[in-house]
């Protein structure tokens, strides 16, 4: 979950879409959504769709969607870019605190994920391969890495 679901969480939506497509012990059953605390049905910006291109992931086709009393209900896990996002949707959401955690925080890695919106593609690239870089983790922790110990 990100603020306007245009950049961050669309980005890691895709990487761990891409990851598990690829390993097939995974289990098909697993479904992996993102959405925004703000606006909805927005296509995202086009430095997103290039850099994510330029990663091998294609999100030419996605429209951002705002998080919902059922995709909450719905999730067993649920990850937001930021401490402040998080709180804001435990306001919205407190039911589902026992199972909101912020990326970095479910990782063990230290501070928030910044939001490259409007910024040059540079930080667009930043961001992106941060977000790898933790999604990365994040499959490991849940052990359906490739590289994961089975």
């Amino acid at each position: 979950v990100c603020v306007g679901n245009l950049c961050r969480s669309p980005m890691a939506e895709r990487f761990l879409i891409n990851i598990i497509k690829k390993n097939t012990s995974i289990n098909s059953e697993i479904e992996v959504s993102s959405a925004g605390l703000h606006k909805h049905n927005i296509s995202v910006p086009e430095n997103t769709i290039r850099v994510m291109s330029e990663a091998g992931v294609d999100l030419s086709d996605f429209q951002s969607k705002p998080v919902s009393n059922t995709l909450i209900e719905n999730a067993d896990l649920i990850l937001t870019m930021t401490s402040n996002i998080k709180e804001d949707l435990l306001i919205m959401f407190p039911k589902a605190s026992i199972k909101t955690f912020t990326l970095t925080e479910y990782v063990d890695v230290e501070g928030d994920v910044f939001d490259p919106y409007d910024g040059p593609i540079e930080l667009y690239r930043d961001c992106a391969g941060i977000i790898e870089r933790l999604v990365n983790l994040l499959t490991r922790k849940l052990s359906f890495s490739p590289s994961s110990p089975k």
